[in-house]
């Protein structure tokens, strides 16, 4: 992830925003797929593991998701065969889905269709992925949140991003919905369902899976 100093620094997706949706996803019954840019294996950012006990317990869970080892090729999916599309958080989506062609095309058609777009914490940095020049944002107007920016400036007081989502959302025309700290706050906008942060997991997850249930029964 480059700092706007010209550094750099490793990262991934953050694990307990894919580990908590996804048991919940899997025990509801639902089949899973996982993607990734190029098929390669996803990695979790290492701060996101923890320490101790905690993080032990969590890396075996990641380990043994088979998804997870062998991703499918994101430039390869068929959005038309998906009813939700689910993004964790972490900064690797601010490297890997803010500017791809492919996490663009499936927004695109995913959206077209109505299929429910989820995205906690830096996740939602994928839709700008959409961004076209002299063309409006296809989420303009629509109700959301992410890790905020001062939500960055608590994490590392001394580390600034070369670019924050919050700014990018309310630049390209997000009805931004910025909450507390730390706070959990889920936002819910037409078919799209936004967290700000790891704390909004929780609740996250369970918005995710009231939405999916109520369009199976309708």
């Amino acid at each position: 992830m480059q700092c706007d100093d010209g550094s750099s620094f490793p990262t991934g997706y953050w694990g307990s925003e894919f580990s908590v949706p996804y048991s919940a996803l899997s025990e509801a019954g639902y089949g899973i797929d996982v993607a990734s840019p190029g098929g390669h294996r996803p990695v979790p950012d290492p701060v996101s593991l923890g320490e101790g006990d905690a993080a032990l317990q969590l890396r075996n869970d990641l380990d043994s998701v088979r998804a997870l080892r062998t991703p499918l090729l994101l430039e390869g999916i068929d959005p038309g065969l998906y009813e939700a599309f689910v993004l964790p958080g972490g900064y690797a989506p601010m490297v890997d889905l803010s500017s791809s062609p492919d996490m663009a095309r499936i927004l695109r058609t995913a959206h077209k269709r109505g299929a429910l777009l989820a995205a906690i914490c830096h996740a939602p940095a994928a839709l700008l992925s959409v961004l076209e020049e002299e063309r409006p944002w296809l989420f303009a107007g629509y109700r959301m949140v992410s890790f905020t920016n001062a939500e960055e400036q608590a994490w590392r007081p001394d580390r600034r991003l070369a670019w924050q989502v919050e700014d990018a959302l309310r630049n390209a025309g997000a009805d931004f919905q910025c909450g507390e700290v730390w706070a959990s706050q889920v936002v819910v906008d037409r078919n799209l369902l936004t967290g700000q942060d790891s704390p909004s997991c929780p609740e996250f997850t369970r918005v995710l899976l009231e939405l999916l249930s109520s369009r199976s029964a309708s």
